[in-house]
């Protein structure tokens, strides 16, 4: 006999991070596609704010993040990190060995 593994109700979920249920369903029934465009669409709003001169901070207001996540996304909305999707910003060599386990 194997134990399974009760997955949450949406009530539980809205209650342990202090939203409605409702908006725990929607998010819960979004594709993986659905995601995937909105986070791209994001991507591609912030590298446009910022090619217009926008501080990063004001881009994040705008899109409703922080400025250093505002950052990040326009660095890859303007395929900085286009490459590979697991790719970030370059390691200093100098310090590499720090991030060795």
């Amino acid at each position: 006999m194997t134990a399974s593994r009760k997955e949450p109700t949406n009530a539980e979920i809205a209650a342990r991070f202090g939203v409605s249920t409702r908006t725990v369903s929607k998010i819960r029934g979004r594709s993986r596609d659905w995601w995937t465009q909105q986070r791209r669409d994001m991507q591609r709003k912030a590298a446009s704010l910022r090619a217009t001169g926008m501080p990063w901070a004001e881009v994040g207001k705008a899109l409703g993040v922080s400025a250093i996540a505002a950052r990040a996304l326009g660095r890859r909305g303007a395929g900085a990190w286009a490459d590979s999707p697991q790719a970030g910003p370059e390691r200093d060599p100098n310090t590499a060995d720090l991030f060795q386990p």
